[in-house]
């Protein structure tokens, strides 16, 4: 009837198996052109003896000499729509590099292909913080194998560790694991709200993950996968979707952890998961057997560590006082007895919080 109140409609959609497969995607909620080439597209698709350009050719609006092979000198550079190598930025984890003689780059002696975890090529003009004299630019970030640019190309490196099992045997070195967190990061990464310049998103479920490796160090993948994908591509569905009361709260929390589970199964099919596997992420996600199943459970455990360690503080000056003891107290009582008392060892906490967490 007109003049009648209408909630907020949500629309979802599977990916099909191009779009899933795709080495270069992108991204709808972007307002700029971007290419996003997948880690396991470096690992699967480009010469070991290439080089960040050489990663890049497939992307739209990049052009250049040779797909096989880094060459020597300056014969092995890219072109991203018509801009000559030197009148755009490279940046490499997020920190600029060039040549000592000018602003120009010698592929051939830097971030070899089997060191990086993926790449992103920017075509827009970019933002105000981003628009110099170099106006485009190829940038590499350790965003978790994830890179930027505006407009640019990124890349990003992969841990020590990791490229040297890569110089060992290349066909052994991207696990099934990997590819799940490439691609939980490359989506998280996409999140357009940042904390200290990295996308949100992004940074918690590299928290969640070193949480994890404290906590319970011999985890299944599927809880791991769980871990850094707890939170998969949250902003695409905001709280003001839902009314912004309790029940309209509850409603958006349960759909958020169905759209998390369903997007991380789908991630795990494509790395290669068993339906076991995949189902047991679903159920950990979607919190089925809470203090019943001990590793629905402790995903628990490892997202109250997360919250207390870095988001307890700013989210305590954003609450009248009298709210916190009830919050600290739900938060307790989430945990498991073992998370409580590892708590109170491992934070510093007022009496009349910390008596929550005693048994």
């Amino acid at each position: 009837a007109e003049g009648a109140d209408v909630q907020a409609v949500v629309v979802t959609a599977e990916r099909d198996y191009t779009a899933a497969t795709a080495p270069s995607k992108g991204a709808l909620d972007e307002t700029q052109p971007q290419s996003l080439i997948t880690h396991k597209y470096i690992d699967q698709a480009t010469p070991e003896a290439g080089d960040y350009t050489t990663v890049v050719l497939i992307a739209p609006s990049v052009a250049g000499v040779s797909q096989n092979g880094g060459g020597v000198g300056d014969t092995n550079t890219v072109t991203l729509r018509g801009f000559q190598d030197g009148q755009f930025n490279v940046t490499f984890d997020g920190i600029a590099f060039g040549d000592a003689n000018d602003t120009t780059h010698h592929p051939a002696a830097f971030f070899p292909s089997s060191t990086l975890g993926a790449a992103v090529v920017a075509r827009g003009p970019g933002a105000a913080g981003t628009m110099c004299a170099a106006r485009k630019h190829i940038q590499a970030s350790r965003y978790s194998l994830h890179p930027f640019i505006h407009p640019q190309i990124a890349a990003c490196s992969l841990p020590r560790q990791r490229v040297r099992l890569r110089q060992k045997e290349r066909t052994r070195m991207t696990t099934r694991l990997d590819h799940a967190f490439a691609s939980i990061d490359a989506a998280n990464a996409q999140d357009p709200n940042l904390e200290d310049g990295t996308p949100a998103n992004l940074l918690y479920g590299q928290r969640m993950t070193a949480e994890q490796q404290r906590l319970f160090p011999d985890a299944s993948d599927p809880l791991r996968i769980a871990c850094r994908g707890q939170h998969i591509e949250r902003w695409t569905l905001p709280r003001d979707a839902y009314p912004m009361d309790r029940a309209g709260y509850l409603q958006w929390r349960q759909e958020q952890g169905r759209r998390h589970a369903d997007q991380i199964a789908g991630i795990m099919r494509q790395a290669g998961y068993d339906d076991a596997d995949i189902d047991a992420a679903r159920r950990m996600l979607t919190k089925q057997g809470l203090k019943r199943d001990p590793e629905v459970q402790a995903l628990e455990d490892v997202i109250c560590f997360t919250f207390i360690r870095w988001y307890l503080g700013d989210f305590m000056a954003e609450q009248p006082n009298e709210k916190m003891p009830r919050i600290i107290e739900k938060t307790a009582r989430k945990m498991s007895a073992e998370g409580r008392a590892r708590a109170l060892s491992e934070f510093d906490m007022p009496d009349a919080f910390a008596q929550y967490f005693r048994d």
